[in-house]
């Protein structure tokens, strides 16, 4: 929140904030293939993902919304932030114990890909393969703490929507579905396209513009 007046310039800055922060509500895109995985019955999986993106997007829009309507320009990033009281202690735990547990979740595919690029990925290596993919997998996990501990949270999020989460929102579905999926008809390979495109100009300017407000 900037009170006064704000320029153009600084209104075309926030709104690339804003929109490179959304988008990291699609992280959790490379889950997808290994849930599919390893259901027992994938037939299901269609059904499975409406329902989590329908309850996801009703979830955001309604605790966001929320949050705005009772605390207004006071808003914080963090909107536990403006909780008081016992209650609010017991909501901050419970977020902490949420990211907590989901973490493993979101870094299995990341580590996967480092193990194999490392030699890491094999199971017959016993004891010492062991304790090395171990110790790269807490080695990635500590570096990842440390540089978010001094990150100033709006724009460590915006530089992750930037890197991460539009490429996998915009970029990487649309060229998969053009390769994989060869779409005969003009309305489909236009949508891919312009999936692509978006994504080929928010990416470098998310990034950007996260970057030119660090501090």
């Amino acid at each position: 929140y900037m009170p006064g007046y704000i320029s153009p310039i600084s209104r075309l800055h926030l709104a690339c904030i804003s929109h490179s922060q959304a988008v990291v509500a699609f992280e959790g895109i490379p889950l997808v293939l290994p849930i599919r995985a390893a259901m027992r019955e994938p037939r299901h999986f269609p059904a499975v993902v409406c329902g989590c993106l329908l309850a996801g997007t009703v979830a955001f829009v309604v605790v966001g919304t929320s949050g705005y309507l009772a605390y207004r320009d006071e808003t914080s990033t963090f909107i536990t932030l403006n909780l008081h009281g016992p209650l609010s202690l017991g909501v901050r735990a419970a977020f902490s114990l949420t990211v907590l547990l989901t973490y493993p979740l979101q870094l299995y595919p990341a580590m996967v890909a480092l193990e194999k690029k490392l030699g890491l990925a094999a199971t017959e290596g016993g004891c010492v393969q062991l304790i090395w993919q171990c110790a790269a997998r807490t080695g990635l996990v500590c570096g990842a703490f440390a540089f978010a501990l001094y990150a100033p949270y709006q724009n460590l999020v915006a530089l992750a929507g930037g890197l991460c989460a539009v490429p996998l929102a915009f970029i990487f579905p649309g060229v998969f579905h053009l390769q994989l999926c060869a779409p005969c008809t003009l309305a489909a390979r236009t949508l891919d396209m312009a999936l692509v495109t978006f994504g080929v100009l928010m990416a470098p300017v998310a990034v950007v513009a996260a970057l030119i407000s660090w501090r």
